[in-house]
């Protein structure tokens, strides 16, 4: 069972009055699922879904100039979306997929301690600044998964 399944169910467990749900689990990389309750009531089922494509391919502004780790691109030769290497990054940029906004390595990165990116290249905060620049991530990513649930 995923993570992201796992707290879907879980949370759908936990608050039986909650029809339908969109949970995001944060960790090494965030993750999103969905879960939908029988509307007859009777709660015969519930229905989940991993929506993990909505954290790789949707994009944030991103109201910092911190940019980010990592990230996704199109191999030329043959035209699949790969993974770009924990020392790729665009520092600054605008936007951010939430996936990558929200990673391990960018958090790594705000703390100064990315072991993949020349300290030069670190953006060592206080941790109640990462916390807040975090914080404005999360609330836009869930802005953004809110659209599309």
């Amino acid at each position: 069972l995923s993570d992201n399944m796992g707290a879907a169910l879980g949370a759908a467990c936990l608050r039986p009055d909650v029809k339908s749900g969109l949970v995001l689990v944060l960790g090494t990389a965030p993750a999103v699922a969905t879960f939908f309750r029988d509307p007859s009531g009777k709660d015969k089922y519930i229905e989940t879904g991993i929506w993990q494509s909505w954290v790789w391919f949707s994009k944030i502004p991103l109201n910092d100039p911190y940019g980010y780790c990592g990230g996704i691109k199109t191999d030329k030769e043959t035209g699949r979306i790969v993974v770009k290497p924990p020392s790729a990054y665009k520092i600054p940029h605008r936007q951010a997929r939430i996936r990558f906004a929200l990673d391990n390595n960018t958090w790594l990165r705000f703390m100064g301690r990315n072991p993949h990116l020349d300290t030069s290249l670190q953006a060592p905060l206080e941790i109640k600044e990462a916390t807040r620049v975090w914080a404005s991530r999360l609330q836009c990513s869930l802005n953004k998964l809110a659209e599309k649930f």
